[in-house]
């Protein structure tokens, strides 16, 4: 991919254009045909360039990124319903009887003990692909106006 970038006058009688740089990125081919963009369900590569301009004016290209959003199939296991311990308590008390007398008795409920169930699950993830190799090449600031 090649980007070049312009700085350009249109206001007053002196309109100019004039190059002020070319940034070359390379990769991007690398990443489209990748293990990953090549499966089934995959998004066609996204490109990220972030620009910054210094404070004298130059332009620099500070990132460069390809993305692929891959779409996946996950096999999960449900857990197992397990059989749980139930404390009962029996309060045996009468208004006219002092023996108060309270029973505790353990209950076992059993709920479903079967084996744990999977289920396929679609999930979707972005696999970056940095793009390092960059190419530069300056031509100079633009030439100043009249004003």
């Amino acid at each position: 991919m090649k980007i070049d970038v312009y700085a350009e006058n249109s206001e007053g009688d002196n309109q100019f254009k004039e190059k002020l740089a070319t940034f070359t990125v390379k990769g991007i081919n690398e990443a489209a045909t990748s293990t990953v963009a090549k499966q089934e369900g995959s998004s066609q590569p996204k490109v990220t360039l972030s620009f910054e301009l210094s404070r004298s004016g130059l332009i620099q290209l500070n990132k460069a990124e390809a993305k692929i959003e891959e779409t996946y199939t996950v096999e999960e296991r449900q857990p197992s319903k397990k059989s749980r311990i139930l404390n009962v308590t029996k309060d045996n008390s009468t208004a006219t009887d002092d023996n108060n007398t309270t029973e505790t008795s353990n209950t076992t409920e059993s709920i479903d003990d079967s084996e744990p169930k999977t289920v396929k699950k679609t999930k979707k993830r972005t696999v970056p692909f940095p793009l390092n190799n960059i190419e530069k090449q300056f031509y100079g600031l633009p030439t100043l106006t009249n004003d």
